[in-house]
């Protein structure tokens, strides 16, 4: 497992502070901190408001890790809200649980991984600290309105079924009711190739939703609802 397999917490700044611009965070500089893109949001943000309100559509923080940029995620959403649009946030909720909760409030929806209960296969085979992931997720689970915990299942990481008894019975103890099931794919390789960067997950096979079966049922039969 690679520990790129969490988003790296890198330093940003912004090039301005100019009330009617938002910052995309992104782009790196000769000096190895990442900058902040600009445009001019409102005409922008009125526009999709009108898209989303006809669809039922909103805006979903995704990445890499959005909550890598805890200032522009929150001046975005801020915004958004302001313009009826509805929000969502894909994550890992490998940050500090301040920094979790003060984003979440301004969230209509979490999408939060929950990638294994074991803090040792957490900290060895992915470099993350599973008190602050598990304890981001303990406090949505109990205090946001709409959270999905997902996980993405990983070949020789949480694939087998007592990794999901286990995580069955974490859900079921903090209140969770439900869990999606993302099948390992390497779709990932070709980027990690053209960046020069090894692949620890080279050659693995990508799952599907009926090599899964079993591993769903162990879900179910700990009275969680696990879907694809």
């Amino acid at each position: 497992m690679p520990s790129s397999f969490f988003s790296p917490f890198v330093p940003a700044a912004k090039t301005s502070d100019t009330s009617n611009q938002i910052y995309l965070g992104g782009q790196q500089n000769d000096d190895g901190l990442n900058q902040f893109k600009e445009f001019e949001g409102t005409d922008s943000m009125n526009y999709y408001a009108s898209v989303y309100e006809d669809s039922g559509g909103g805006v979903t923080l995704s990445g890499g890790e959005a909550l890598t940029w805890p200032d522009f995620c929150e001046e975005l959403l801020v915004r958004l809200h302001e313009e009826g649009i509805d929000t969502c946030i894909e994550t890992e909720a490998h940050v500090l649980p301040e920094v979790f909760q003060r984003i979440a409030a301004h969230l209509d929806h979490m999408l939060v991984d929950l990638k294994h209960v074991d803090a040792t296969k957490l900290r060895t085979q992915a470099g993350a600290r599973a008190d602050l992931m598990l304890e981001n997720l303990a406090w949505a689970l109990a205090n946001h309105p709409d959270v999905l915990p997902r996980t993405p299942v990983i070949p020789d990481f949480n694939d087998t079924p007592d990794d999901a008894r286990a995580m069955a019975r974490w859900l079921r103890a903090h209140g969770g009711t439900r869990v999606q099931l993302l099948p390992f794919h390497n779709f990932g390789e070709s980027k990690y190739a053209l960046l020069d960067m090894p692949y620890a997950l080279r050659g693995v096979k990508n799952l599907h939703p009926e090599d899964l079966e079993d591993y769903r049922q162990t879900y179910l039969d700990e009275g969680i609802d696990a879907f694809f």
